[in-house]
């Protein structure tokens, strides 16, 4: 659908922070557009979605590259180079490079104000705007104590979030202490951890993910937090070795009767 192409007024482009896939040619031929920002939640970009010839600016918000086409933004018909500089968050440059499509925008440049990666102890942080989320790939050992803060280039960070994916596949990860900062833990964030044995979340929590703890047949007792409101129902999916479940006192969302929540 083309809903806003042919649109002569458009100069600057700020997309919701909620929107997952951008449709083909929805912008197309709008040629004023100077500037987009495209949203971290965003995966797909459809073809010629941003066929715009003075569009110059691409903010992309996402670690991870969206899935794009060769078409996605306007190139040069003769070079057949994007006319565009990207700005990508600190640490991904070379992923943008590297990844179908992306790399046909020859001036990559990484940006502050998009936030960035650090890895500090073994664990991956995406911090910005003086917050800090656990992302993939943090394979831990042992037992881990999440920091309450992090601080990159002399810059404080509160770690709020577990992010999708986080611990997956430790297996080696027998326990983790928490910081009352952490409000979510998100979808497959301690995915198959099956020697977890030790855990206890602070009443902070606020949302727990889908398939959060699937696989994790090293825990035997679980406590929903007194400030959850959103618990998936596939969060222990697999945890077959939980014998004790309950609700800590004063949740005013969920109540557990005999280990059934």
């Amino acid at each position: 659908m083309r809903a806003f192409s042919y649109c002569d007024k458009l100069v600057s482009i700020r997309l919701p922070s909620l929107l997952k896939k951008i449709n083909d040619g929805v912008f197309e031929n709008s040629h004023e557009i100077a500037t987009v920002t495209i949203p971290s939640s965003v995966t797909y970009i459809g073809q010629t979605s941003f066929w715009c010839k003075k569009l110059t600016k691409i903010y992309e918000e996402s670690i991870i590259p969206p899935q794009i086409s060769s078409t996605c933004f306007y190139r040069d018909l003769a070079t057949k180079n994007s006319i565009s500089t990207l700005y990508v968050p600190i640490g991904t440059k070379t992923y943008y490079q590297n990844y179908s499509y992306w790399n046909q925008i020859g001036n990559i440049v990484e940006d502050s104000s998009l936030g960035g990666i650090a890895k500090i102890d073994g664990i991956r942080y995406f911090y910005k705007n003086g917050g800090a989320m656990i992302i993939s790939d943090s394979l831990c050992k042992g037992y881990v104590s999440i920091p309450s803060r992090i601080t990159v280039n002399n810059k404080v960070y509160l770690v709020t979030a577990i992010g999708q994916g986080a611990f997956k596949n430790s297996t080696d990860l027998t326990g983790i202490s928490f910081s009352s900062n952490i409000i979510s833990i998100g979808d497959s964030a301690f995915y198959n951890c099956t020697n977890l044995q030790s855990l206890s979340l602070p009443s902070s929590i606020r949302t727990i993910g889908e398939n959060s703890f699937n696989g994790c047949t090293g825990l035997t007792t679980f406590e929903i937090p007194k400030s959850t409101t959103t618990f998936a129902v596939s969060a222990f999916t697999g945890c077959t070795n939980i014998k004790t479940f309950s609700v800590a006192d004063g949740n005013t969302t969920y109540e557990a009767e005999a280990g059934i929540l």
